[in-house]
């Protein structure tokens, strides 16, 4: 059971931290996120080169997978899919 002062710490902001960060907050618990590169993403991340913005590893996103589907339009990066 949670006290009222608690704080959940995360480590890692990749996909599934930030998704735990984000569902936490919505229950107003406070969430301190950790993350040891310099951006949030992990392996969904991408980099820029000169006017592209690459993928920074091998991602895809499988249509049946409704749930990430979900939460990638919660949080209003549906454009970017």
């Amino acid at each position: 059971m949670m006290k009222k002062d608690d704080r959940v710490c995360i480590i890692g902001a990749g996909l599934a931290g930030l998704a735990a960060a984000l569902y936490l907050t919505r229950y107003n618990i406070p969430v301190t996120l950790i993350e040891k590169d310099d951006r949030a993403g992990g392996l969904a991340s991408s980099i820029v080169i000169g006017d592209e913005c690459i993928e920074r590893f091998y991602h895809f996103i499988c249509k049946p997978d409704r749930e990430l589907i979900q939460l990638i339009e919660g949080v209003g990066l549906k454009r970017k899919l």
